[in-house]
């Protein structure tokens, strides 16, 4: 949930054309860990300070409640969008979702980009002398500082190419987080 840093709004930016930021709620898609009351009040705060960050490049978040395929396919037909792009997330339930999203809207003729946004080494391109992942973290460590560094920090986009119409969206508070 930022600007900064954000392979998939990079991605979105090189694509070219009007860019609609969205974010999805559905918690129960997250199951068996679901976000709990903290969580929940750091998801508020990081989507209002987001919401401000956007607003500087003339742009806004579109808030929009799950399940998070039939949410995003009404959102391309309303908004005629032509790509889809997020950063990845590692849990199980939300691989698992992101990857039937991946498939349903490719096959919807739809470009689709899934990135690495959190971690500085992609799960798996880590491994001990055998090729498997490692189970300890020192010699972890020692490879990753071995390693090529990572890449730099992308800057936060100083202005994103708005939509001639914007799409509806509800408040933040009816997500009542």
């Amino acid at each position: 949930l930022r600007l900064a840093d954000n392979p998939a709004l990079q991605a979105a930016i090189q694509r070219g054309g009007p860019l609609i930021p969205v974010f999805i709620w559905a918690p129960e898609e997250e199951a068996p860990w679901e976000p709990g009351a903290a969580s929940r009040w750091w998801m508020h705060q990081s989507l209002v300070a987001l919401a401000t960050e956007l607003a500087k490049t003339g742009s806004r978040l579109v808030i929009r409640c799950g399940p998070t395929l039939p949410a995003l396919q009404r959102l391309v037909k309303e908004t005629k969008a032509g790509a889809v792009f997020w950063n990845r997330r590692y849990e199980p339930a939300v691989i698992a979702r992101d990857q039937k999203v991946m498939t349903d809207l490719q096959a919807a003729g739809l470009e689709v980009g899934s990135v690495n946004g959190a971690l500085l080494y992609e799960s798996g391109t880590m491994q001990n002398k055998s090729g498997k992942p490692f189970q300890v973290f020192t010699p972890f460590w020692r490879t990753c500082l071995a390693s090529a560094e990572p890449d730099a920090p992308l800057p936060a986009p100083r202005k994103l190419a708005a939509p001639q119409k914007w799409p509806a969206s509800p408040p933040l508070a009816a997500l009542k987080l």
